[in-house]
Protein backbone atom coordinates (compact mmCIF):
# COMPACT_ATOMS: atom_id res chain seq x y z
CA UNK A 1 0.00 0.00 0.00
CA UNK A 2 1.38 3.18 -0.70
CA UNK A 3 0.47 6.67 0.84
CA UNK A 4 -0.58 8.99 -1.66
CA UNK A 5 1.61 12.32 -1.91
CA UNK A 6 -0.66 14.50 -0.62
CA UNK A 7 -0.51 12.54 2.80
CA UNK A 8 3.07 11.91 2.68
CA UNK A 9 4.20 14.56 4.88
CA UNK A 10 1.70 13.03 7.64
CA UNK A 11 3.37 9.73 7.50
CA UNK A 12 5.55 8.65 10.69
CA UNK A 13 8.71 7.36 9.83
CA UNK A 14 9.70 3.45 10.37
CA UNK A 15 12.36 4.22 13.52
CA UNK A 16 9.34 5.86 14.70
CA UNK A 17 6.80 3.66 14.35
CA UNK A 18 9.34 0.80 15.98
CA UNK A 19 10.41 2.73 18.64
CA UNK A 20 6.17 3.14 19.20
CA UNK A 21 5.59 -0.45 19.00
CA UNK A 22 8.39 -1.21 21.35
CA UNK A 23 7.17 1.35 24.38
CA UNK A 24 3.60 -0.22 23.57
CA UNK A 25 4.90 -3.84 24.31
CA UNK A 26 6.25 -2.48 27.71
CA UNK A 27 2.96 -0.92 29.02
CA UNK A 28 1.58 -3.06 31.64
CA UNK A 29 -2.07 -1.54 32.40
CA UNK A 30 -2.91 -4.65 34.86
CA UNK A 31 -3.17 -2.65 38.48
CA UNK A 32 -4.81 0.17 36.40
CA UNK A 33 -7.45 -2.58 35.04
CA UNK A 34 -8.25 -4.13 38.10
CA UNK A 35 -8.94 -1.08 39.63
CA UNK A 36 -10.81 0.83 37.36
CA UNK A 37 -13.91 2.00 39.74
CA UNK A 38 -16.08 2.54 36.11
CA UNK A 39 -17.47 0.53 33.64
CA UNK A 40 -14.48 -0.50 31.13
CA UNK A 41 -14.96 -0.49 26.96
CA UNK A 42 -11.77 -2.47 25.04
CA UNK A 43 -12.62 -1.37 21.38
CA UNK A 44 -9.65 -3.32 19.28
CA UNK A 45 -9.37 -4.68 15.78
CA UNK A 46 -9.46 -8.15 14.84
CA UNK A 47 -6.33 -7.59 12.28
CA UNK A 48 -3.97 -5.95 15.20
CA UNK A 49 -0.66 -6.90 14.46
CA UNK A 50 0.94 -4.60 17.16
CA UNK A 51 -0.79 -5.45 20.26
CA UNK A 52 -0.76 -9.20 21.50
CA UNK A 53 -4.06 -11.03 20.54
CA UNK A 54 -4.61 -12.19 24.20
CA UNK A 55 -5.30 -8.57 25.49
CA UNK A 56 -8.96 -9.06 25.52
CA UNK A 57 -8.67 -12.77 26.98
CA UNK A 58 -6.56 -11.18 29.38
CA UNK A 59 -8.56 -8.30 30.49
CA UNK A 60 -11.87 -10.29 30.66
CA UNK A 61 -9.50 -12.11 33.53
CA UNK A 62 -8.89 -9.08 34.99
CA UNK A 63 -12.21 -7.93 34.93
CA UNK A 64 -15.12 -9.81 34.01
CA UNK A 65 -17.81 -7.62 33.84
CA UNK A 66 -15.67 -5.29 31.05
CA UNK A 67 -17.31 -5.15 27.44
CA UNK A 68 -14.67 -6.35 24.70
CA UNK A 69 -15.71 -4.94 20.97
CA UNK A 70 -13.47 -6.37 18.71
CA UNK A 71 -14.12 -4.95 14.84
CA UNK A 72 -12.69 -6.22 11.68
CA UNK A 73 -9.79 -3.71 11.57
CA UNK A 74 -6.11 -3.17 12.22
CA UNK A 75 -4.31 -1.96 15.42
CA UNK A 76 -6.18 2.05 14.14
CA UNK A 77 -9.71 1.38 14.66
CA UNK A 78 -10.94 4.46 15.39
CA UNK A 79 -9.62 5.64 12.11
CA UNK A 80 -10.22 2.93 10.09
CA UNK A 81 -13.53 2.09 11.00
CA UNK A 82 -14.77 5.26 13.05
CA UNK A 83 -18.20 5.55 12.17
CA UNK A 84 -18.71 1.75 13.72
CA UNK A 85 -16.49 2.83 16.46
CA UNK A 86 -17.97 5.85 17.76
CA UNK A 87 -21.62 3.77 17.65
CA UNK A 88 -19.98 1.71 19.75
CA UNK A 89 -18.16 3.95 22.10
CA UNK A 90 -22.07 6.17 22.45
CA UNK A 91 -23.81 2.77 23.45
CA UNK A 92 -21.41 2.11 25.91
CA UNK A 93 -21.54 5.11 27.31
CA UNK A 94 -25.39 5.43 27.54
CA UNK A 95 -25.33 2.05 29.07
CA UNK A 96 -22.44 3.18 31.45
CA UNK A 97 -24.24 6.38 32.52
CA UNK A 98 -27.79 4.71 32.67
CA UNK A 99 -26.33 2.11 34.85
CA UNK A 100 -27.52 -0.27 32.69
CA UNK A 101 -25.11 -3.65 32.29
CA UNK A 102 -23.04 -4.11 29.03
CA UNK A 103 -23.73 -5.65 25.77
CA UNK A 104 -25.37 -9.02 25.64
CA UNK A 105 -22.06 -10.62 25.30
CA UNK A 106 -20.85 -14.29 23.85
CA UNK A 107 -17.93 -15.41 26.25
CA UNK A 108 -16.32 -16.91 23.65
CA UNK A 109 -13.20 -15.27 22.33
CA UNK A 110 -13.17 -16.22 19.18
CA UNK A 111 -17.21 -14.95 18.26
CA UNK A 112 -17.51 -15.12 14.38
CA UNK A 113 -18.77 -12.09 12.73
CA UNK A 114 -18.16 -10.58 9.67
CA UNK A 115 -17.90 -6.78 11.25
CA UNK A 116 -18.15 -7.08 14.68
CA UNK A 117 -17.97 -8.98 18.16
CA UNK A 118 -18.62 -8.65 21.40
CA UNK A 119 -16.50 -11.02 23.66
Amino acid sequence: MSISSEFKEFAVKGNVMAARAREALRVDATAWVQGCPVPLLFLGGKEDHLLRSAIPIEIRALRADAEIRMLDAPHLVLQTRPRESMQIVEEFLQRAAAGRPQAQASRSPRTPSTNSSTL
